[in-house]
């Protein structure tokens, strides 16, 4: 590689990088937000895992409770970032509505025990950590 595109190369990068209180479209890819550990006795995993996949071809989203899902209603609004959706589980229906942020999914879930707040962050790693934090 020539030393003056090389040196260029770096000041390409960041001029198609937005700045710090640009607001950044949604673009294609997945989203995992998670909150699942494991029991120590049981090996049994808790909590939820969404999946978020966006695609110029249309979004998907993939709901794991104690059991994955199918979900058959997705709404996603790029602009605000709320997420609407249903999935029937084992255990019955299941609906969420709330908002993916670039740090977590903030909303709420309704089963059949009713309406109940869920926080889930956003994360690289998808393995359950222990519960309790052990």
């Amino acid at each position: 590689m020539s030393s003056a595109l090389h040196r260029r190369l770096p000041l390409l990068l960041l001029v198609a990088l937005p700045t710090a209180g640009e607001a950044r479209p949604w673009s294609s890819g997945t989203t995992i937000y998670a909150d699942l550990c494991e029991q120590a006795e049981t090996r049994e995993t808790r909590g939820h895992r969404i999946t978020l996949r966006r695609s110029p071809n249309g979004n998907a989203v993939l709901y794991e409770g104690a059991a994955p899902a199918s979900v058959t209603l997705v709404r996603f609004d790029e602009a605000a970032g709320t997420l609407a959706f249903t999935a029937e589980t084992g255990a019955g229906p299941v609906a969420f509505e709330g908002v993916a942020g670039s740090g977590a999914l903030t909303g709420t879930v309704t089963d059949t025990s009713g309406a109940h707040a869920l926080n889930l962050p956003r994360v690289l790693r998808v393995r359950a950590a222990p519960c309790g934090g052990r």
